[in-house]
């Protein structure tokens, strides 16, 4: 009995002087920040000593992680990449983000492959707590047998949070599960707040299990790009930015690479929130642009533009609230220029009175059994018909090709 009490007494010594002197497993300095106890990591020991400490980390440098098994920290904790990077070379992260913990700020780049039988992902095999503001460029393989497992590039399995993430890696799926996604997937009666997430490559941004096949979920204003050739990181920062959250870095693109990174010192600057005045605005803009005439020709590029305009403007205003003031500004004032640059492609008129214009056969049923389809059919041949009559022999317009 009096060898337990004594053990007991030895951990708890022993947690105290580790914290608090900077000594033990790999001898973390310690530092006090917005009246908590944060406990810097620079080097792997560091990161595998958050299995027995709960409490508030600060990656102070970049990490190459060798020969790690992913790890189940103390519940509790708080690991803040503080923009830095941490690479995987064959294991996520962590085993478990739970309930009460929180990842945020971090880029994690590298390979996970799971063999066996195990939930896998870049960051966590499971979360049930909350993953933000993070960027992954991580190659995740599963080969495995079984067919109730998941794997995605940030979580495996979340039945958490996971938002204002980006993954731009790549998620191959070898084995027996149908279970995958670019971010993160649900277990069968379990939800998850997935949410502002830009998944690069893919087919998806998750799936939720289901009795039998899993079906895909798109998460909440998230946004997939199935093509990477279409993929620009400079198009991004305004939708990340306006959706950080306290204690987040702000994102920013350096040698071609989106990721949070913050300013001075690791701190974000704080910005400002839209005024109702703002918003407001921005919402003239997409309504505005909603009634747009789309049946009208207008040139590729100018209607591609205000079409991406368009949907930059409104992924802005389903952001988290509150709307940041750059993004509605910015969004609200793109959308009215790419509005007002749209243009029509020009037409040439062609008198064809009395003439047998030769339209086929099939063109003429369309016209007799629906005309909305008909006319559609000829404006993408840029023809616009004065009359239509079964004989398509009155006067029209036609564009040519």
């Amino acid at each position: 009995m009096k060898g337990k009490v004594f053990s007991r007494v030895l951990a708890v010594t022993l947690a105290f002087v580790m914290v608090f002197t900077g000594t033990g497993l790999g001898q973390w300095t310690v530092q006090e920040a917005n009246a908590e106890t944060v406990i810097e990591v620079s080097t792997q020991a560091d990161l595998a000593g958050m299995e027995q400490i709960a409490g508030t980390y600060k990656l102070v440098a970049d990490i190459t992680l060798e020969n790690w098994s992913a790890i189940y920290p103390a519940s509790g904790f708080t690991l803040d990449g503080n923009g830095h990077t941490i690479t995987l070379t064959g294991a996520p992260l962590f085993a478990n983000v739970s309930g009460n913990d929180t990842v945020k700020n971090l880029t994690v780049t590298g390979t996970v492959t799971e063999t066996g039988n195990k939930n896998t992902g870049a960051i966590a095999q499971s979360c049930s707590g909350t993953i933000r503001n993070c960027a992954a460029s991580v190659s995740v393989t599963y080969s495995g047998t079984s067919p109730y497992i998941c794997l995605g590039g940030i979580a495996g399995k979340t039945s958490g949070t996971v938002t204002n993430c980006l993954t731009t890696g790549t998620v191959t799926n070898t084995g027996n599960t149908k279970c995958y996604g670019a971010v993160a997937n649900t277990a069968l009666f379990e939800t998850a707040a997935i949410s502002n997430c830009v998944a690069v490559g893919g087919d998806r941004i998750g799936s939720a299990e289901g009795f039998g096949a899993p079906t895909i979920i798109s998460g909440t204003n998230c946004t997939l790009i199935s093509d990477v050739s279409k993929y620009n990181p400079e198009d991004y920062v305004e939708f990340f930015n306006a959706n950080l959250q306290e204690g987040d870095l702000s994102w920013s693109v350096e040698d071609g690479i989106l990721a949070p990174r913050g300013g001075n010192g690791g701190t974000a600057t704080p910005e400002e929130d839209a005024s109702e005045e703002e918003i407001a605005a921005l919402d003239a803009a997409i309504s505005s642009a909603k009634a747009v005439d789309a049946q009208k020709l207008y040139t590729a590029d100018t209607w591609s533009s205000f079409s991406n305009a368009l949907e930059k403007a409104e992924n802005v205003k389903a952001g988290t609230s509150p709307l940041k003031q750059t993004a509605v500004v910015n969004a609200a004032a793109a959308l009215t220029q790419a509005q007002n640059g749209l243009a029509e492609k020009p037409t040439a008129a062609v008198s064809l009175d009395g003439q047998d214009v030769g339209i086929p056969d099939e063109w003429q049923v369309l016209s007799l059994r629906c005309g909305y389809h008909h006319r559609r059919r000829m404006v993408a041949w840029n023809v616009q018909c004065h009359e239509r009559s079964p004989g398509w022999k009155r006067s029209y317009d036609y564009g040519g090709q």
